[in-house]
This record gives structure tokens, C-alpha cells and sequence, in this order.
């Protein structure tokens, strides 16, 4: 056969990898689209392809189809067409990342021959020398060559002696040849008193959640240690459903097959509260559990949750399509498909379902109440329709602080702003990410409000009072005004209060204050103008500055025209 050269050719070497031929409703489950019917095709995938290149196929992207996660060689082929490009007229690259990058793909893929000497490869180049050596030290403690591994640490840690995954897995090393570690491990707690490997190996108690228990453990098994990872495991929390999973898969790695189905059992039948899939460990360990058990809804909701955290949209579904098929009272596989529906489909009323059902099956859980209550409000529900559903939940909203900020924003739109005012007085607020700002401002909203009102009705020292006390926030609301922030509207309000107390002088200043604002900070960013602008403008002409007033015009005419083409601030998923 001719050689096909590389130029954005691609090459299919299997079809329905993994999958059944016509997994379609006359055969399988009612509505399911895909099913898998195996593992362990790396193998396999490689054979296709090392049949195509003796073939005389040469192309940039090995590809491979299937209904469920069929194995992907592209990851390993764009990596090794840079290699190409970079040894193309010198063997040695400037840049050894391709190399580590390639024999760390090599490795998650099972093929660790492969990615040793890949990993040799990539020691040549400096940068990549001292991670490329920890690695390869890795790869020997799998197979119990620790001596080797000793060899492949004191070349990572002369290059790099801070490095404390190599100081660990020395310690490791040390120990398993008779050598005392202690000294050593002493001086590596002083460089990190709080590393939990560290301490675990002293024998020390480390603090941390299930996630850093699940972390460890993850290390250990990567150096071959599956009786310390299980060990370490069994200790843990019973509810946490990975932890579980990943116990099931090192006890099959090990040989233990006896207890494998009964950890996958408790596994399925554990909650979701502890359950957060984010290294790529666990989705090797997932795919495991999804070949065994596909029937598991489980693991078919988190190994959704991991593929929509890394944008593998189309992907996820289909995995929690599965799990609500299979376990349809589950309410947050349901609050998963509703934000699917809404962020990647663009079907807000199938959304709105989705999150109703969520609500039917779990009445009392404050965070599906809030993301309801948040899709509602880009949907565009009534203030009045929303309020009413808050209010029915009272004690459901005063567990979160952001849903308790929703509730206090409601009632200021509804015009009830006396009793936002009392509700942000009663509680005692933390700051969350993605919240900056919120509490705060919903306070200066009341106040100000309850200010015109008192304004209104010409009772000039209660909206004073008022006026004051949003412009000194309380310690309660766990946060304060940033320096940059336009204070143009309560400094304006506090004059016209000033005014009409018969305190022109006063009042002069606080105009004058409220004019000399440029500006804002909000949502995390300085901005050049806002809708405070118009409150200085406003100042400028009770201080008959009125050719400066109408200066600020064009500023204000930007912002507006600005906001429509705004996107909608999104919150996390």
C-alpha cells in the first residue's frame, strides 16, 4: 500500500469500540441509546494501529467510534506528532514535556513498557528531569524494584529537592530496602508539617476531608502499594461512594475478588454528599465500575458529573440519562439534567421540569430550592410568585446565606423593604465565592428605600438615620465596602435628608462628595461608569453644576446601551 502522509488526515481503526452492534429499544432497555459490552480495549486499539502503520498508514489522528467511552488514542497521537515535529532533524528536543505528557497518557491507558521508556526519554531535557525520574520511580515501585526506585529518586531530588512526592516515595523506597528513613522524613515534615503522606508515613494524625483520604490513597496505588491504599480506605468514611468505588478497584487489582462486589454493592447503595469526582484517576476507576455494572445509577451520575466538569458535555448526558432511567427518585440526577438542559441545550421549560422533579424528590434539600428559585429568576417568574415559594420555606432558606440574600432581594422588589432590613439585622453572614458584594448591597438597597420612604413622608431624621446606616454597614453582613467602590447614590440621599432638615451647608458636602465619585467597583472589577453615575450627575445639579451634570450624560448613555449586551453572570455547577 502507498503511504498516506500526515495533513489532516485522520484514520478510523475500529468501529462500535466497546459497544453492541444495535443496542436500540428492540433489544435493550426502553429509551437507552448506547450500552457498553466491555473494557480493556488499549490494548487492542494499539494492535489496530501498529497493523496500520506497518500498512504504511501514517496520519495525524487515530480515531476510534462508539456508544459509550469508547478508548481514544488521540490524546497519545497529537502528542506523539509533536514529538515528531520536534525530533524531526535533532533526536534530542529543546522540550521534554511531550515526552513526560506522552508516557503519563501511556501510563492511564494500562501500558506502562511503553511509557517507561518515555519517560527516559523525557529525563534528557532538564525541565522535565526531575518529574520524568519521580515517575519512572513510580513505575518500579509497581514492580516491586525498589532498589531501581531508589536510584530514579536521588536523581529526581538532586534536581529538585523540595519536590515532596519524590521525598515521600524515597522514604517509601528506603523502607522497603531496610534503610531508616527517620532523619529524612523529619526534614521533610519540616518543610511541610501538613503534607497527609508525610504524616501518614510518621504515623502522625493528618486532618483533611474524604478528598485528600481518596488523594492519598490514589498515590499509593500509583507505586504499586494496593494494600496500603485499601488499608487506608476501609478506614474511611462508608458513605463516601468513591472512596467505595476505588476500594472495589484496587481490590481487583489486587487479587481480593471476593470482597470486589460487595464494596460495589455499598458503593451504589451510598449518597451523594460526599461524592466528588475530579481526578482522572477516577474516571479510570468509574469506566471500571460502568463495564462491570452498567446497571449502577450511581456510577453512571458521577461519571456524568466528571465529564461535565471538563466540558465533555455530550458525553454526560448519556451517562445521566442512564442513571435517571435507572434510578428515577434520585433528585440530584434530575438537578443534574436541569442544568444541563438549561446551560448546553437551551431548554428552559424542559429545565424547569427537570428541577421540579428535583424539588418532588427532595423537598427539603436548600440547595435544589436555590437553584430553583435561581432558574426561575432567568426565566423570568414573577418577584411576587418567587417570594411566595421562599416565604413556604422559610426555615429551608435560612439555612444558606445566598438564599437568604435572594429571599432579603425579593422583598425589596416587592416593596417590602423593612423586612429585608430586619432579616439581614438578625443574622450573622460568611462570605462564599462568587458572592462578593451581595449582602452588601442588598443592605444599602433596604436602607436606602426605607430612607425615601421616611423622605417621602417628610420624617427627615429617620431617613437620615437611614441614609447613615447604609453607608456604615454593620460586621454582621462579613464583609465591607471595597476602597474603590461609588458611594455616589447614599452620599446624594444623605443630602437631600440634610436639606430638608434645614443643613444646606451639610448637604452642599454630601453633594459635593457624591459628585467627586468616578467610577465603580463591582462584581470583582473597576468599571469606568455604572448606574451610580447618574447619582452623581444628580449631585452636580443640586450643586448647579449643570454643564458638568450633563457631561456625565454619555457615560450613563453607554452603560445602558452596555447592560443588554451583557451575559448573565453564571454560577457554579
Amino acid at each position: 500500500l502507498r503511504k498516506i502522509k500526515a495533513g489532516g488526515i485522520g484514520l478510523q481503526l475500529e468501529n462500535e469500540d466497546l459497544s453492541t452492534a444495535a443496542p436500540w429499544e428492540t433489544t435493550h432497555l426502553p429509551d437507552t441509546e448506547w450500552t457498553t459490552a466491555g473494557a480493556g480495549g488499549d490494548q487492542h486499539m494499539g494492535l489496530l494501529r501498529e497493523i496500520a502503520e506497518k500498512a504504511g498508514f501514517e496520519v495525524s489522528l487515530w480515531t476510534c467510534t462508539g456508544w459509550g467511552a469508547p478508548v481514544s488514542p488521540r490524546i497519545s497521537s497529537f502528542l506523539c506528532r509533536s514529538i515528531e515535529r520536534q525530533t524531526h532533524r535533532n533526536p534530542n528536543p529543546a522540550d521534554g514535556e511531550a515526552y513526560y505528557q506522552l508516557g503519563m497518557a501511556l501510563r492511564y491507558q494500562a501500558r506502562d513498557e511503553e511509557s517507561y521508556t518515555t519517560f527516559y526519554k523525557a529525563t534528557w531535557n532538564q525541565a522535565w528531569a526531575a518529574a520524568a525520574y519521580l515517575a519512572l520511580a513510580e513505575i518500579d515501585g509497581t514492580r516491586d524494584q525498589w532498589d531501581v526506585a531508589w536510584e530514579h529518586l536521588r536523581h529526581s531530588l538532586l534536581l529538585d529537592q523540595h519536590n515532596l512526592g519524590a521525598r515521600v516515595l524515597r522514604v517509601v523506597a528506603g523502607r522497603k530496602l531496610g534503610r531508616n528513613e527517620d532523619q529524612f522524613l523529619e526534614e521533610s515534615l519540616a518543610l511541610d508539617p501538613l503534607d497527609a503522606w508525610l504524616r501518614h508515613l510518621a504515623g502522625r494524625e493528618w486532618r483533611g476531608d474524604e478528598g485528600i483520604r481518596l488523594d492519598l490513597a490514589f498515590n499509593l496505588a500509583l507505586c504499586g502499594l494496593d494494600s496500603k491504599a485499601a488499608e487506608l480506605l476501609r478506614a474511611g468514611d462508608k458513605s463516601c461512594p468513591m472512596q467505595l468505588y476505588t476500594l472495589a478497584w484496587i481490590f481487583e487489582r489486587s487479587g481480593h475478588r471476593d470482597d470486589v462486589a460487595r464494596t460495589r454493592e455499598m458503593a451504589s447503595r451510598s449518597g451523594h454528599s460526599q461524592c466528588f469526582p475530579s481526578r482522572l484517576e477516577v474516571l479510570i476507576v468509574l469506566e471500571y465500575t460502568m463495564a462491570l455494572v452498567p446497571e449502577d445509577a450511581r456510577a453512571q451520575c458521577a461519571i456524568g458529573n466528571w465529564l461535565y466538569a471538563k466540558r465533555r458535555h455530550a458525553e454526560a448526558i448519556r451517562h445521566w440519562q442512564a442513571a435517571v432511567r435507572l434510578q428515577p427518585d434520585n433528585a440530584v440526577i434530575w438537578r443534574c439534567l436541569g442544568i444541563w438542559l438549561f446551560n448546553i441545550s437551551r431548554k428552559p421549560s424542559a429545565a424547569r421540569r427537570a428541577f421540579s422533579q428535583a424539588r418532588r424528590f427532595a423537598p427539603k434539600n436548600s440547595r435544589v430550592l436555590y437553584e430553583f428559585d435561581q432558574l426561575s429568576k432567568r426565566l423570568g417568574v414573577a418577584p411576587e410568585k418567587r417570594l411566595r415559594l421562599l416565604k413556604s420555606e422559610e426555615e429551608l432558606v435560612s439555612v444558606r446565606d445566598d438564599l437568604t440574600i435572594e429571599f432579603c432581594a425579593l422583598f425589596i422588589q416587592c416593596g417590602q423593604p423593612q423586612v429585608a432590613a430586619v432579616v439581614l439585622a438578625e443574622r450573622r453572614f460568611q462570605p462564599w465565592e462568587g458572592g462578593e458584594g451581595e449582602v452588601l448591597r442588598q443592605y444599602v438597597r433596604a436602607h436606602l428605600l426605607l430612607g425615601q420612604q421616611a423622605l417621602a413622608e417628610e420624617e427627615a431624621s429617620t431617613a437620615l438615620n437611614h441614609f447613615q446606616m447604609a453607608l456604615q454597614p454593620p460586621p454582621s453582613l462579613g464583609e465591607a465596602r471595597h476602597p474603590l467602590a461609588n458611594c455616589a447614590d447614599i452620599h446624594f440621599w444623605i443630602g437631600e435628608a440634610q436639606a430638608l432638615l434645614g443643613e444646606s451647608s451639610s448637604a452642599g458636602e454630601s453633594w459635593k462628595r457624591a459628585a467627586e465619585f468616578r467610577g465603580d467597583f463591582q462584581e470583582m472589577s473597576v468599571r469606568s461608569y455604572s448606574e451610580l453615575t447618574f447619582d452623581s450627575a444628580r449631585a452636580l445639579q443640586r450643586l448647579g453644576r449643570k454643564r458638568e451634570a450633563t457631561s456625565r450624560q454619555p457615560s450613563n448613555a453607554q452603560n445602558s446601551r452596555h447592560l443588554p449586551a451583557t451575559a448573565c453572570r453564571e454560577t457554579s455547577d
